[in-house]
């Protein structure tokens, strides 16, 4: 599963986009295991504007709006990962990731149960800030550890009214459990978290040093902008940053 280090040193953290599984688990043992949710229905509307192109199901319908006025038109239920495996984004792509049984959902409350056990930390994309803080303290990490800007995102988004937004709720059933659960738990660490206004003020006041330091500006990276490090293509615009030197010169934009 690792391809060995020429050092022959080991790794000692695995941060990528992986489906976790007992062997990944036993590959890494006694490692802390940790994962990052985000709020459902902004998640499938991401999802849907990456993934429009490549998975058959949003292909097929063609909208976001007509794909959730009756998601088994296009859906194969027979097939739900697809012959490249991205249709798997059409429904319940996070118990997929989870490596939990992502259709069936008389398995839900166990699956939950499962990972309550399994996982030492699950913090959400939507409080960033509140989760490196949570993270910070997992992992016994320095503040410049856990210092962040907000990269590869989109620059338009499609505004969900509260109908779509139910639909998708009600049809990644087994996802918006998995949320609702780890999004309570969520806030009951940091109503636990000894002086958490307190880091809170630590981490903005280091953010905003980064930025004056480190950053001239941001930009809009259109599609095949050979100048900016992400590059999804299929017409998608995403917000980047530019980064300069002492002197304010720009270098690099990501």
């Amino acid at each position: 599963m690792i391809k060995p280090f020429d050092d022959g040193s080991e790794p000692v953290i695995i941060a990528n986009h992986l489906r976790a599984s007992p062997k990944l688990y036993e590959t890494f043992p006694g490692a802390k295991r940790i994962t990052i949710l985000r709020d459902i229905p902004s998640l499938y509307e991401s999802s849907f504007g990456y993934m429009k192109d490549l998975s058959a199901p949003y292909r097929k319908a063609g909208s976001i709006e007509r794909f959730y006025e009756n998601p088994m038109k296009f859906y194969n239920a027979d097939d739900p990962v697809g012959e490249k495996g991205n249709d798997v984004f059409a429904r319940n792509h996070v118990a997929f990731d989870l490596g939990l049984p992502w259709n069936e959902t008389d398995k839900i409350e166990e699956s939950i149960e499962y990972l309550e056990k399994t996982l030492d930390l699950v913090v959400l994309s939507d409080f960033f800030k509140e989760s490196m803080i949570l993270l910070r303290k997992e992992l016994c990490w320095e503040w410049d550890d856990v210092l962040f800007f907000v990269t590869n995102q989109r620059s338009e988004k499609k505004e969900l009214s509260s109908d779509l937004a139910s639909k998708i709720k009600e049809w990644n059933a087994f996802d918006t459990a998995i949320y609702d659960h780890f999004n309570t738990t969520f806030w009951k660490k940091i109503e636990e978290y000894e002086n958490f206004a307190e880091d809170m003020k630590i981490l903005d006041e280091k953010l905003e040093q980064i930025k004056q330091t480190c950053l001239a500006g941001e930009k809009i990276c259109r599609p095949n902008d050979s100048k900016c490090q992400f590059n999804p293509g299929g017409g998608i615009k995403l917000k980047a940053f530019e980064v300069c030197d002492p002197q304010g010169n720009i270098f690099f934009t990501f």
